[in-house]
C-alpha cells in the first residue's frame, strides 16, 4: 500500500477468468487470482495475473463477507463495488486492491490521504486498537465501521488551535461561518451517524468492553490508556492516590519549584490554566495546516542527513495512546532506503535493589524484580540510510523510561554511543539460498551475538 500510494498506481479490478483453474486451499501460496464461485465459496485461482495472493478462504456469509481464523488475510466481496476487500482478523484496512510499481497487489486504505498526519490517523482510533487486541468482537467492529459509520472522536490537538475553557475543559477552536475561530467542545465518544438500535447497542457494548473507549479521563477506567498491560490508574492530576496526583504534589512543592527556578511562576504544574490557548505552526498533529506545511516527516528527512550520529525514533509496542504502527508508517514516509531489516534487539534484565522495589510506584518498571534474568527481548529495530532508525520497546507503553526503564537505558546507550542495536542480517538472496541446517545454525549464532556483551553489555549474557 505504501508503494501504491506513493506512486499513484492505477486501480486494479480483479476480473473473473473463464479458464481459471481452482487451487487447493492448502496450496494457498500459489500465485493467482480469486473469485466467488457458486454456492458462496471463495476459490483460489491460477491465472495470468500472477502476484495476487490470498491466504485463506471461508464460506461467505449472507452479506457477501468472509469469515476467517486468527492471523489470516481474508478476501471479502464489497457489495456493489466489484472489488475485493482485505480484512485482517483484528484490523480492517478499508480500501482497494492496487498493484504497486512491481505489479504486486497492495491495499490502499480509504483514509490514506496525502496529509502528513495520515500515518497516525488509524493508530489513534481506540475502537481499532481495542479490536486489534481482542476487546471488541469481529462482528461488532465490522458493524460499527462498515454499517454504522463510526468515526473516532476528534482530538483538540489536531484542530490547529485550541484553548482551555473556564471549567478546565479543552476546546478546539474551529472556523465559524464568518471565518473567525469559534470554540467547540469535543465529542468524547466518537461520532455515530447511524443511530439505529443495532448501532447504538454495538457502540455501547464497545464502551463497556473497552473501558469507555480506553478513556484518558474517566475516573472509573479499568484499562491503562498509556500502557495496555500495566495496572489501571487514571492519569489525572486531580484524583488523590493516582501517580499523577503525587507527581503534581511533588513538582508543585516549594523546594522543587525553587530548584527548577520557577518559584515565582504564576501557574501550577502541569497546567495549562483556564484561558490558555495554543496555535500549531507546523503540520504535526494539525489537520488544518495549509498544504506544504512541514511535518515531522519533513524534519526527519532534513535532519538525518545533516546530523552526525544516530537518530532513533522509538515507540512502546503496547501504547494505546500513540500506537507503534502509525509511527512505523510515518518513518516509511520519510522515504529513506532500508539498510537493515526489522530484527530483534536485547537488553540486560538486571536485578533491582530491594529498597527501590519497596518504594517505587506500581506503574513504574513493572518487570523490575529482585532477581536478574540476563539478556531479554527488548523490541525490534529497523535501520534506514542517513543513520535513521525505528525501534519498538517490547511491553512498554507511552513513557518508555517509566514502563521499561532497563530497556530504555540500553536504547539510550545505543544512541549516545552511536552503536547499532543488533548484528546485521544477510541479504534476502543470502537468506533464501541457505539450506535448512545452515539457516538453523545461522539463527542460533545470530541470536547469541545479539544477546551478547557486544550489544547488550558485559553482564548481558544469557543464563
Amino acid at each position: 500500500a505504501r508503494h501504491a500510494a506513493g506512486a499513484g498506481a492505477a486501480h486494479h479490478r480483479p476480473e473473473r477468468q473463464a479458464d481459471a483453474e481452482p487451487v487447493r486451499v492448502d496450496d494457498a501460496r500459489q500465485p493467482g487470482g480469486a473469485r466467488v464461485a457458486g454456492r458462496g465459496r471463495l476459490l483460489l485461482l491460477r491465472g495470468d495475473e500472477g502476484g495476487r495472493q490470498l491466504l485463506q478462504h471461508r464460506r461467505l456469509d449472507r452479506q457477501g463477507g468472509a469469515r476467517g481464523a486468527a492471523g489470516l488475510l481474508l478476501g471479502q466481496k464489497v457489495p456493489g463495488a466489484g472489488r475485493q476487500r482485505l480484512l485482517h482478523h483484528r484490523r480492517e484496512l478499508r480500501g482497494r486492491v492496487l498493484p504497486d510499481a512491481r505489479g504486486r497487489d497492495c491495499v490502499q486504505p480509504a483514509r490514506r490521504a496525502a496529509h502528513p498526519n495520515a500515518a497516525q490517523r488509524q493508530s489513534m482510533d481506540m475502537l481499532w486498537y481495542a479490536h486489534k487486541h481482542g476487546l471488541v468482537p469481529e462482528a461488532e467492529y465490522h458493524l460499527l465501521t462498515a454499517s454504522c459509520g463510526y468515526e473516532p472522536p476528534p482530538s483538540h490537538l489536531t484542530a490547529g488551535q485550541w484553548r482551555v475553557a473556564a471549567d478546565g475543559r479543552l476546546e478546539a477552536q474551529l472556523p465559524a461561518a464568518g471565518g473567525e475561530a469559534a470554540s467547540r467542545p469535543l465529542l468524547p465518544l466518537g461520532g455515530l451517524p447511524n443511530k439505529s438500535a443495532a448501532c447504538t447497542a454495538a457502540h455501547r457494548k464497545y464502551l463497556l468492553a473497552a473501558s469507555r473507549g480506553i478513556s484518558q479521563s474517566w475516573d472509573k477506567q479499568y484499562i491503562n490508556e498509556l500502557s495496555l498491560y500495566a495496572p489501571a490508574g487514571p492519569y489525572r492530576f486531580d484524583l488523590p492516590g493516582t501517580w499523577n496526583y503525587r507527581t503534581a504534589a511533588y513538582l508543585n512543592s516549594q523546594p522543587v519549584r525553587k530548584a527548577l527556578h520557577v518559584a515565582g511562576a504564576p501557574s501550577a504544574w502541569p497546567g495549562p490554566a483556564p484561558g490558555w490557548s495554543y496555535s500549531s505552526s507546523y503540520a504535526a498533529c494539525n489537520d488544518r495546516a495549509p498544504p506544504g506545511t512541514d511535518s515531522m516527516v519533513d524534519f526527519y528527512r532534513r535532519l538525518a542527513p545533516a546530523l552526525p550520529g544516530r537518530i532513533v525514533v522509538f515507540n512502546g509496542d503496547t501504547d494505546p495512546c500513540v500506537s507503534y504502527e502509525g509511527t512505523r508508517d510515518a518513518l516509511l514516509r520519510v522515504g529513506f532506503k532500508e539498510v537493515q531489516p526489522t530484527r530483534p534487539w536485547f537488553y540486560n534484565m538486571t536485578a533491582a535493589p530491594p529498597e527501590l522495589l519497596a518504594r517505587k510506584d506500581v506503574l513504574f518498571g513493572g518487570l523490575l524484580a529482585s532477581a536478574g534474568a540476563g539478556a531479554q527481548f527488548g523490541g525490534q529495530v529497523t535501520d534506514y540510510e542517513h543513520g535513521l532508525s525505528f525501534a519498538t520497546v517490547h511491553g512498554s507503553g507511552h513513557m518508555v523510561p517509566t514502563f521499561r526503564p532497563r530497556a530504555a537505558l540500553t536504547l539510550l546507550r545505543h544512541v549516545v554511543e552511536n552503536s547499532t542495536f543488533a548484528p546485521p542480517v544477510p541479504s534476502d538472496a543470502a537468506l533464501a539460498a541457505m539450506g535448512g541446517p545452515e539457516f538453523d545454525g545461522f539463527l542460533d549464532k545470530w541470536v547469541a551475538a545479539a544477546a551478547g556483551p557486544d550489544y547488550v553489555g558485559k553482564r548481558g549474557r544469557r543464563r
